[in-house]
């Protein structure tokens, strides 16, 4: 049916792995078909998906494979599979030049130390489940019956299978700004050249703050870890200390 591109995705000739691939479970008897050969694979090792995973989940050079029906597949070789949950899960979601980010507004950064990414993973879910609701999203068992939003998902949906329009596809994305959450559910657009000015503009629009709370404010984002977080609880904690509305 497919093959296995650099990312891990399985995808098809043309397509690449921006697709969905359904299952059917059956008692029935069905004789397997043969893999697809090396030949037939969509991959061309252009690499360019490791670029757009926030989470830097697979590696650029390190290869690891899979053997299906006698035939070996090759991929990238995995770090902790936990950054991709904390990526797509939406915990973190700025890439590391600042200018782009996935769909989630999420800000909590990914440990250096991979043994520490766990305690960041269950201070952020904790953090999660203050967040104001958003539409959509599904209920995570994991998590007592709260919503998860899978806000990434770019290392399947940026390969065509053709690597002119996945660099095409990897310029929109890197060139697509940032996502930010206001106090209530909805999101903001941020644009690329500017997502410091356009945060500045924001939270004196929305607080009415002068120059030092601006720079309080960004001193409880180091705390908080996350825009949406930080903006709520910051302007409680100034209604309570100031009285301002």
């Amino acid at each position: 049916m497919g093959s296995y591109g650099w990312s891990g995705n399985v995808g098809i000739k043309d397509h690449g792995t921006a697709i969905i691939l359904g299952t059917c479970v059956t008692d029935a008897r069905f004789e397997p078909t043969e893999p697809e050969t090396e030949e037939e694979n969509f991959c061309d090792k252009c690499k360019l998906c490791v670029s757009v995973c926030i989470g830097q989940m697979f590696d650029k050079d390190g290869e690891t494979s899979i053997k299906l029906g006698g035939v070996e597949f090759h991929h990238a070789k995995r770090r902790n599979l936990m950054l991709c949950n904390f990526s797509c899960g939406g915990f973190t979601s700025l890439a590391s030049s600042g200018k782009w980010s996935t769909w989630s507004p999420g800000r909590f950064e990914i440990p250096d130390d991979e043994s520490d990414l766990q305690k960041q993973m269950a201070r952020a879910v904790g953090l999660y489940l203050q967040r104001p609701p958003m539409p959509g999203g599904y209920e995570h068992i994991a998590i007592n019956g709260a919503k998860e939003y899978m806000t990434c998902g770019n290392c399947q949906i940026m390969c065509w299978g053709d690597k002119k329009e996945t660099a095409k596809n990897l310029k929109l994305l890197h060139n697509s700004g940032c996502v930010l959450q206001k106090p209530n559910p909805t999101c903001s657009y941020c644009p690329r050249t500017r997502p410091g000015k356009f945060l500045q503009k924001w939270t004196r629009t929305i607080s009415g703050c002068t120059r030092e709370k601006e720079l309080q404010l960004k001193g409880v984002q180091t705390r908080f870890g996350t825009p949406w977080f930080d903006l709520v609880n910051y302007l409680i904690i100034l209604h309570k200390s100031t009285g301002i509305n």
